[in-house]
């Protein structure tokens, strides 16, 4: 956990990062790792590979990637791209590993959430799959659906209309 914090990517060898990764054997450790990989120069290059790997927390820190990215910057993924990506988790996220198949859930909200312009598609294509099941054991945690998460999320970005405020009239009244 420590080293993802102190981690120098522009310093960090490609091959440190496949064995970092190779090594992971808990969920959120993968998800720390991809935050802090995220900025690396060969980020879009580990994506591609570890999100086509048949080991669990390989493709989960691939998926996981991919959220990492689009929260960093949300053009560091083409839309064509993120359309491939997509594409590939609807046709493969119902048969991927436990954990994978949360982290998948996860960067279809997140391309739904980042990429405003895919919205409508994404939530289609949410709508297509359906409920993602991810046994995540003796936990209180959830798989959240991706509809209404992004849609959550979406409603919170936009601006907040000015309200009046009763109270400070009826103070200047006074």
């Amino acid at each position: 956990c420590l080293a993802t914090m102190i981690l120098d990517t522009e310093t960090m060898k490609s091959a440190t990062a496949d064995a970092w990764v190779k090594g992971i054997g808990y969920y959120l450790l993968s998800d720390l790792v991809a935050g802090a990989l995220a900025k690396a120069p060969f980020a879009d290059t580990k994506r591609k590979k570890w999100c086509r790997s048949r080991r669990e927390f390989v493709r989960r820190t691939g998926y996981s990637l991919i959220c990492s990215m689009l929260v960093r910057d949300s053009e560091s993924l083409a839309d064509d791209e993120c359309r491939t990506l997509l594409a590939t988790i609807e046709t493969e996220i119902h048969g991927s590993a436990n954990l994978a198949r949360h982290a998948m859930n996860m960067a279809l909200i997140s391309v739904g959430i980042y990429k405003p312009t895919m919205r409508n598609e994404t939530i289609a294509m949410a709508r297509r799959i359906g409920p993602v099941e991810v046994d995540h054991g003796e936990t209180g945690c959830r798989t959240p659906p991706a509809e209404p998460y992004i849609l959550k999320a979406e409603a919170r970005s936009k601006p907040k209309r000015p309200t009046k405020n009763k109270t400070s009239k009826s103070r200047k009244k006074s």
